[in-house]
């Protein structure tokens, strides 16, 4: 073993017959698809075997739909997967809809059983219930500045309800004085917590994905600048300041 130790990385991959992350991807996307014609199995996998979705300028054209055996795989717009709306188009994207409604059915149903409830009580169970909605898959998702605004409105409401505001009332600085965060930057804390899982977890595969998402989107996700110059804890707290900063009159 403490040989291998001294030999470089592309030689002590070949000595222990490991491939290297690019070539396990490559190396596990046909397995997988073998598995899926075969077995059926992963169930979440197999029922989109048979959607297709298109990420390019010719997005607006009509392709035929693919065959495989005597499967028809269709084209389609929007795909969900693990709980994500998925949009097609030129580029990747994400549909918030869902998130939307899902939130304001239990927002509805609180509130319709917590009339008399203390402000207190009333918040920690929208906290609980309704946030988690709103931040679903947070820290792999990416928005644009209109659907975090839409789900900023959604979470706004919560308070204006609970604590009695006026729509035209700016709830921002009473949220800030609760020590809470909009949810624009519980936004940012979700990408940041999950950027640093993504730079410490021991898998090479992920380390690798990491990578090249670090290289395409450093320039455009301040995120990213946080996990760069500083430790997670303060991060985070650079970012509840940056909040406090933008409350200020």
């Amino acid at each position: 073993m403490n040989m291998l130790s001294q030999l470089p990385a592309t030689a002590l991959l070949s000595e222990l017959h490991w491939l290297p992350a690019t070539s396990r991807i490559t190396f596990k996307l046909p397995c997988l698809t073998y598995k899926l014609l075969t077995t059926s199995q992963p169930a979440y996998l197999c029922m989109l075997l048979h959607q297709c979705i298109v990420f390019s300028n010719c997005c607006n054209r009509n392709i035929e739909n693919m065959f495989l055996g005597d499967d028809s795989i269709n084209w389609v717009e929007l795909i969900k997967h693990l709980g994500v709306h998925i949009v097609g188009g030129k580029k990747l994207s994400f549909d918030i809809q869902a998130l939307r409604c899902s939130f304001y059915a239990v927002f509805n149903n609180i509130c319709s059983h917590t009339k008399t409830s203390e402000e207190g009580v009333q918040l920690t169970l929208h906290e609980s219930y309704c946030l988690p909605l709103l931040t679903y898959a947070a820290g792999a998702v990416s928005y644009n500045q209109r659907q975090v605004h839409d789900l900023n409105v959604c979470w706004n409401t919560v308070y204006r309800i609970v604590f009695n505001f006026n729509r035209w009332e700016s709830v921002k600085s009473f949220i800030n004085g609760l020590g809470k965060l909009s949810v624009q930057y519980i936004l940012k804390v979700r990408a940041v917590k999950f950027y640093y899982h993504l730079l410490h977890v021991a898998n090479s595969v992920l380390n690798e994905l990491f990578s090249l998402h670090f290289e395409d989107f450093y320039d455009k996700d301040d995120c990213l600048h946080h996990i760069m110059c500083s430790t997670r804890h303060v991060a985070i707290a650079a970012i509840h300041e940056r909040f406090n900063t933008d409350c200020q009159p």
